[in-house]
């Protein structure tokens, strides 16, 4: 009708947009509130006179500015009323929150106290408390006397992958560096480690410091020169960088200084870059088009593995000639072997799928790849508690704790450890007395007395009495080396490299026994350390679906396709790479947080409405998402730059989005100008990024048939899979899964009998030395004398061994912590001053302020028994040669085999006798007299003196290695050999 008033036209929207944007920038928030306020959404109207399509796209960007202006309304800076209303809440929630977190800081730094634990954090502040000083008044830092003193003792101090310093680190390293002494070596383009609180901002703010100062020795040197990848691939990494990374962006602009040149010209492969782009919808579950049929139950992850795997396939000659259809048989390419100095045919090893978030999302790939008939390595995937190789050994762990439990000992039983049949197994049911023994483990223990198999019965009780040693080991000794003897006895190393991804289990392996050393380390330190806490930790981490993930073996161990992260491949160069599901969302989770925190803004809360408890931004909260959301999109640019420039030969991209949406991405590009924030923002993952980035790439261009074939002008190819495409990869994985694997290996045909010969020699080959395999290079002398624990001083345990000597409060007292403890005191006595209780009392209580004993042990000391000591005839001779004595003394000596039969030991045939085998030993009490040596061991050891020659017999080996040991490195004869009883009060000769 005639009163329908007419729509505004798109310049009079864009001039009342433009009026707010001038008041802004003129700090004018008043004219700002107005002016939005006074704004009404209008129809944006498509432009006339203009190509349908294009007058359809520019209508739909117009769009896109309206919807964006009219969303600022959820600003509370432009609401003054709702700033007003929650600000007051904030205020006291915040204050509420910082009172709790230093009370919590509080109470976290006395647990780590009480454990004499600090972790990184603690070591980065504590050196900075040691090297800058806040002035009280003005807030202005500057070096301690620690630090000019330290100074003095640095000519350079050099800084390396200086991006990631944080701004603790850049504190520690300006108070030790002076003048022009520095020299830092980064990539802020590779800066990548803002969860650990990496700064960029710190390394740009040097570069601008460079660019301003006058003096001569301040310097900037460019190390832009490549030697990793090929022209094609610096070619195609510098344009995306080029549109993407701009002071808008990421703070920086990727400029003639940052691009990337090779070190001379040389000639690159028609194609260094592919495009694999799947003609399907993305989605929160990754595969929700349902326009395109589910074939076989397959995801759209697993057609993008499916992708990625026959490429690898033609890559190293799996493929199949599209003409013939045999399979070629030949390696695409080569790559050039840095270790060989030669060229040779790319396999496995040279190739790596990257993801920028593989934990998830890693296992559906590994699964298809490995259908396939491709080896895999990764340490992303799960199924670290279920790896069979790790399930045996946690399973021996658990039957040692507790040998009741049937289904672990049948699954040990039957496993490598033992390798019992499944007929032997169901013999032992059968002849089980189900009325009296309901349980497996006692029709276990009824067979080996009553069983009717000779056999059987002899290797049941075999298996019974090694699971009972290594019972004993359990309760005595070091968890670590419990599991490496049970890996080392059984020779289960050995087992899994005859296995698939022999590489992968072996590190598992490795893995589980640093996992042991690590837990004995914290776990020592807050008390005993038991295989059945160990075991309970590994139960509790199962129940609450916690898993490790798989171990990575080394880069050279294994001939598969690696696996992992961008974070994980920085510094590494791989000929092949491939950058999986890039139309991955990237997570916004750090700026929609109830709290956020921001080092420069501080806190910023989200507030709770009492009535409808829906949650509400602050302003302090909207401002700091805002500045993390900017952050992170510069995050993403950079760790998508690391990624790209890990290829040295070939760079593979790919990804599934619909081919509308990527033609649209394109034509909405403007090529004359870089990518904006706003872009970025709105294309939230790196697919766009890099479409947007190469939206004038004329191989792109056609491949989505934007633009007519035309000569290729870049080292690009580009190929889309459409829906029938689709089906056919999931029709592929299919098939393969029904196989097993894509090609049955061929029958062997008929042996000769030489080779026969050949096989039966090598498998009936047995090490000549085999002995000596089991010996270990270094032993203690306590190792050698004493095979069980009878009169064991000290026993050498590498897990407890690592922490101070303090005999804890909530522990047992032990004979041997008692001992340790009394031989600390022995050497802590001044022999230059007459021995009495009141002496001996003083050392232990100086030795009780250190914190080296506490008080209870301290009291259980024998005082009176080591006073004894000093008033026999072996004491006076040591307080007459206070000067000449040597007390808690160590040595190294290396001994010949044959030599330790001289002590009673056993030892390796005669072949073997010439060995060396390290000896190492601390000797109590060496006095040197002019006539010799007399060589002194005390022994806590609470015996009857019925006792006393069968103990003196059990030691005198130890003696003797001891007295050899002393003669040949003090050069003197050793003229006595004693032993001190300190409960008895008694001196042996030995």
């Amino acid at each position: 009708t005639s009163d329908t008033p007419k729509p505004l036209s798109n310049q009079q929207l864009l001039a009342s947009l433009e009026q707010c944007i001038c008041c802004e920038q003129g700090d004018n928030w008043d004219a700002v509130i107005a002016a939005y306020h006074a704004f009404e959404k209008k129809n944006v109207l498509k432009p006339k006179d203009v190509d349908p399509d294009a007058a359809m796209r520019l209508q739909n960007r117009l769009r896109e500015v309206v919807t964006a202006f009219t969303a600022l309304g959820d600003l509370a800076v432009l609401q003054p009323n709702y700033f007003d209303r929650l600000e007051p809440r904030t205020c006291v929630q915040t204050e509420t929150l910082l009172t709790l977190t230093q009370a919590f800081d509080r109470f976290y730094t006395e647990a780590k106290q009480g454990i004499n634990s600090l972790d990184f954090s603690d070591l980065e502040h504590y050196a900075l408390k040691l090297l800058v000083q806040i002035d009280s008044e003005t807030g202005q830092t500057s070096p301690t006397p620690t630090a000019l003193s330290l100074r003095k003792q640095f000519h350079h101090v050099f800084v390396d992958e200086y991006q990631d310093v944080n701004p603790v680190q850049e504190a520690i390293i300006e108070a030790l560096h002076e003048g022009a002494n520095l020299f830092v070596v980064g990539d802020i383009k590779q800066s990548i480690y803002a969860f650990r609180g990496a700064r960029p901002g710190i390394f740009q703010a040097r570069l601008d410091q460079v660019k301003t100062a006058q003096r001569s020795d301040v310097q900037r040197v460019d190390l832009n020169t490549n030697f990793r990848s090929h022209q094609g691939v610096l070619d195609a990494t510098n344009r995306i960088c080029q549109a993407l990374m701009t002071e808008e962006t990421c703070c920086m602009d990727y400029d003639e200084a940052a691009q990337l040149r090779p070190p001379e010209p040389v000639a690159s492969p028609d194609v260094c870059v592919e495009w694999h782009l799947l003609d399907e919808q993305q989605g929160p579950d990754f595969g929700a088009d349902e326009s395109v049929p589910v074939a076989h139950g397959v995801s759209s992850r697993e057609r993008q593995a499916a992708v990625i795997a026959q490429r690898i396939r033609r890559m190293v000659g799996l493929g199949t000639d599209h003409e013939t259809g045999h399979k070629t048989g030949l390696a695409e390419f080569q790559v050039f072997d840095k270790a060989l100095g030669q060229t040779r045919d790319v396999a496995y090893r040279d190739m790596v799928i990257l993801f920028r978030s593989p934990a998830k999302r890693v296992d559906e790939t590994i699964k298809v790849l490995r259908l396939a008939g491709i080896p895999v390595s990764s340490s992303q995937a799960a199924g670290y508690f279920e790896a069979t190789e790790i399930r045996d050994c946690i399973n021996v762990l658990q039957i040692l704790d507790n040998p009741q439990r049937d289904i672990e000992l049948a699954a040990v039983l039957r496993g490598p450890f033992f390798n019992v049949s499944d007929n032997e197994l169901v013999r032992i049911r059968l002849a089980r007395d189900t009325k009296k023994i309901k349980g497996f483990y006692d029709g276990v223990i009824q067979y080996t007395q009553q069983g009717d198999d000779a056999v059987l019965v002899a290797k049941l009780k075999a298996i019974m009495a090694q699971l009972a040693q290594w019972r004993h080991m359990a309760g005595e000794g070091s968890l670590a080396n419990l599991i490496w003897t049970l890996i080392r006895q059984t020779g289960l190393l050995s087992a899994v490299q005859a296995l698939p991804g022999a590489a992968v289990r072996k590190a598992n392996l490795l893995k589980l026994h640093d996992r042991a050393i690590q837990f004995e380390g914290f776990v020592s330190s807050r008390g005993a350390v038991s295989l059945r806490r160990f075991v309970e930790f590994v139960e509790q981490l199962q129940r609450a679906g916690v898993d490790w993930s798989s171990a990575e073996p080394h880069e050279s161990d294994d001939n598969a396709v690696r696996i992992t992260s961008v974070h994980k491949s920085k510094g590494l160069e791989y000929p092949v790479v491939f950058l999986a599901e890039l139309n991955t969302l990237y997570s916004h989770k750090d700026t929609t947080d109830a709290v956020l925190m921001d080092a420069s803004l501080g806190l910023g809360l989200q507030c709770v409405e009492p009535v409808t408890e829906a949650r509400l931004d602050s302003l302090a909260h909207q401002v700091i998402a805002e500045t993390k959301a900017r952050q992170a999109a510069a995050e993403e640019l950079r760790v998508l730059y690391v990624a790209l420039t890990r290829a040295r030969e070939r760079l593979i991209l790919c990804g599934c989005l619909k081919h509308d949406q990527c033609a649209e991405i394109i034509q909405s590009r403007n090529t004359f100008e870089p990518v904006s924030l706003h872009e970025l923002r709105t294309h939230n993952h790196a697919l766009a990024w890099l479409l947007m980035a190469m939206a004038d790439d004329p191989a792109l261009q056609e491949a989505l048939g934007l633009h007519e074939a035309r000569a290729a002008r870049s080292h690009v190819a580009v190929t889309l899979y459409d829906q029938t495409a689709l089906n056919q990869l999931s029709g592929l994985i299919s098939q393969w899964d029904q196989a097993g694997r894509p090609a049955k290996a061929e029958k062997a045909g008929d042996m000769e009998p030489k080779e026969v010969d050949v096989i039966l020699q090598t498998l009936e080959w047995q090490y000549a030395h085999q002995a000596l395999c089991t010996l270990p290079a270094k032993r203690t002398v306590s190792q050698l004398v004493h095979s069980d624990p009878l009169g064991v001083k000290n026993t050498f345990d590498p897990a407890r061994s690592r922490h101070t000597l303090k005999l804890n409060t909530h522990d047992k007292r032990t004979a041997s912590a008692v001992g340790t403890a009394t031989h600390l005191v022995l050497a802590s006595l001044d022999l230059c001053q007459p021995v009495t209780v009141s002496s001996v009392e003083g050392v232990i209580c100086a030795l009780t302020g250190q914190g080296v004993l506490d008080p209870e042990g301290a009291a259980l000391i024998q005082r009176e028994a080591i006073a004894a000591f000093f008033d026999t005839e072996l004491g006076r001779l040591t307080l007459q040669n206070s000067q000449r004595v040597y007390r808690e003394w160590p040595f190294t000596l290396g001994l010949s085999l044959d030599g330790l039969s001289d002590y009673g030991f056993d030892t390796p045939g005669p072949d073997d006798a010439h060995e060396q085998l390290i000896v190492q030993g601390i000797a109590d009490l060496v006095i040197a007299t002019d006539q010799g040596l007399h060589l002194v061991d005390f022994k806590t050891d609470r015996i009857a003196q019925a006792q006393l020659a069968q103990r003196t017999e059990s030691y005198a080996p130890q003696l003797a290695l001891y007295a050899q040991a002393t003669q040949t490195i003090l050069k003197q004869p050793v003229i006595g050999r004693w032993l001190y009883f300190l409960a008895l009060g008694q001196t042996v000769e030995v």
